[in-house]
């Protein structure tokens, strides 16, 4: 006989089987894990494994830079924050073409993956 060690929530069965189609939304789900204290769960690794990662990610750090410091405490907590993000939220930031632009305007870096090919972003994100 095995004993659980915890119960799965209907509401995360329900994210889990429910995976959104696009980086927003795997965003919003990540940012709503994050919130629930489901960032050590499945779900939320499958957020980056869309061929976007980088984007998600991208998209994750910007609530967390601008309007929702609190959330990297969350995933300080969870332990799914590294110090690299750190090192990402303290690059200065550009708009396109290298012009200083007001906050709503602004991108964070890209990452770059292996090869030096930078990563997707999602500009609308």
């Amino acid at each position: 006989m095995s004993e659980h060690l915890f119960t799965i929530s209907p509401e995360y069965e329900r994210l889990y089987a429910n995976r959104p189609a696009t980086t927003r939304g795997r965003v919003n789900r990540a940012i709503l894990l994050i919130r629930r204290g489901w960032a050590n769960m499945r779900a939320y690794d499958d957020c980056f494994e869309m061929g976007d990662g980088g984007a998600v990610l991208s998209g994750l750090m910007r609530p967390i830079r601008y309007r929702e410091p609190d959330l990297r405490e969350a995933m300080k907590a969870q332990r799914v924050w590294s110090v690299d993000y750190d090192a990402w939220l303290d690059c200065p930031v550009r708009g396109r073409g290298g012009a200083s632009k007001q906050p709503d305007d602004m991108q964070l870096p890209l990452f770059t993956r292996a090869g030096g090919e930078e990563g997707g972003h999602d500009p609308d994100l």
